[in-house]
């Protein structure tokens, strides 16, 4: 009886063995059937943006860009600045992957916009590519606005007084 209870023992425990590490056969079955593990390490990128680069444009005028992977989107930053107003301040916004800048200050008719988009984190740490462009800001302000043409015609004086080469006595007005 001693030794059947040995042997049935001896039994017992290849058994517990055999079932405790099928699970760790499986996982390992499993895992090496979805092919090899890579890790993400490409930067995210600004896929499309608008207004284009170079591009001139009506008012108001929003900025989108659609970025390329799962970002923390509280990490992207854009900085966005005109040749007349500067800085230019304004609300981010996503839909999905689509940032959209509205800004929150006018942009001046003939004005310049410059846009940076930067330091995005994605999911896995790889950190966003900056991308830069610019646009200007042009014709009619709004559908019921004149169009808009840029004067580049230098001021002349057209008349003055006193005439030149006349005598006059003191105090002269100037006009």
């Amino acid at each position: 009886m001693e030794k059947f209870k040995g042997c049935l023992l001896k039994n017992f425990l290849n058994i517990s063995l055999l079932f405790a590490l099928l699970p760790l056969n499986l996982y390992a079955q499993t895992f090496a059937d979805s092919g090899p593990f890579e890790l993400d390490t490409k930067d995210p990128e600004v896929l499309t943006y608008s207004p284009a680069g170079g591009s001139s444009n009506d008012l108001p005028v929003d900025i989108t860009a659609d970025i390329s992977s799962d970002i923390d989107q509280a990490t992207v930053n854009f900085i966005v600045s005109g040749t007349i107003n500067g800085s230019i301040p304004g609300n981010l916004s996503w839909s999905g992957s689509i940032a959209t800048f509205n800004p929150s200050t006018s942009y001046q008719r003939g004005e310049m916009i410059s846009v940076t988009i930067q330091d995005g984190i994605d999911d896995f740490g790889n950190p966003l590519v900056t991308t830069m462009w610019s646009f200007t800001i042009t014709g009619e302000t709004y559908a019921d606005s004149e169009p808009f043409e840029l004067d580049t015609k230098h001021p002349e004086v057209l008349t003055y007084s006193p005439a030149g080469g006349s005598s006059n006595d003191l105090p002269v007005d100037i006009t």
